[in-house]
């Protein structure tokens, strides 16, 4: 027999979590998202709700060629993808996002959950990743060129 959901704590971790998390129904509106999802998307709490997250949050090729086409969200589920989104306020918003039909049972007719984080920090991350091993390859020619001139 397995052990029960604690309820309290998946309210915690729902509301916790660093990462942008929503669920749409059948028709991309979004019936729930967490703090993270608003914050990133600046959203104020309670708005994001009842928004068709494809119209809304998804920019079309016609607003900015530099923006790749969105195909719906219940189109097909994704895995890891890299997309744009857009924030309230029109800015866009690189993130690595993945998506899982909703369970049966939570609401009637398809749906997806969407989880999202922030592309941008993963590449300042990298970025100072890349930064520290330039540094490291330099400080180990200069060990080197210090070595070769001892001997």
């Amino acid at each position: 027999m397995g052990v029960g959901v604690d309820e309290a704590l998946m309210s915690v971790l729902f509301a916790a979590a660093d990462a942008g998390l929503y669920a749409v129904d059948d028709e991309g509106t979004v019936i729930a998202c967490n703090p993270g999802a608003e914050r990133l998307l600046g959203y104020a709490p309670g708005t994001l709700i009842g928004v068709n997250a494809h119209r809304t949050l998804h920019p079309s090729n016609e607003e900015s060629a530099a923006v790749p086409v969105q195909r719906p969200i219940l189109q097909d589920v994704t895995r890891g993808e890299r997309a744009v989104l857009r924030r309230a306020d029109g800015t866009p918003l690189a993130v690595w996002w993945t998506t899982a039909p909703l369970p049966t049972g939570v609401r009637r007719g398809r749906g997806a959950v969407v989880v999202f984080q922030d592309a941008t920090a993963q590449r300042e991350r990298e970025g100072r990743r890349d930064e520290r091993y330039a540094l490291s390859e330099t400080m180990r020619e200069q060990a080197e060129y210090d070595l070769a001139e001892t001997t």
